[in-house]
């Protein structure tokens, strides 16, 4: 999937996927999605994938909500909180700066 967005290009062929994120509904749920997390080239992490209508990814039209798909841009502290949900500290050691607690 490839998107450009304020002016960047955003191509999970060339970004390096990270995790999965996970989705807690079935595939016919209509909150059901499919959802990657990813890091550019440049660093610019972003969210791609595809879901139904209540999803991250449905579209509203004038006849109601319609499934999707997508890239959407992340900031570093909204990959993080992604990260620290999916359990890839091996990833966060990587990619971000952090403390002994």
């Amino acid at each position: 999937m490839r998107k450009t967005i304020n002016g960047k290009i955003l191509d999970t062929a060339t970004a390096e996927y990270m995790c999965g994120v996970a989705c807690n509904f079935y595939g016919g749920d209509f909150a059901w999605h499919d959802t990657d997390l990813y890091r550019s080239k440049k660093g610019q992490w972003f969210l791609a994938g595809e879901g139904n209508c209540y999803s991250m990814w449905g579209r509203e039209t004038a006849g109601g909500f319609i499934p999707g798909e997508g890239i959407r841009i992340l900031s570093d502290s909204e990959a993080l909180r992604i990260l620290e949900a999916e359990n890839a500290d091996h990833l966060i050691e990587e990619y971000f700066k952090i403390t002994e607690g």
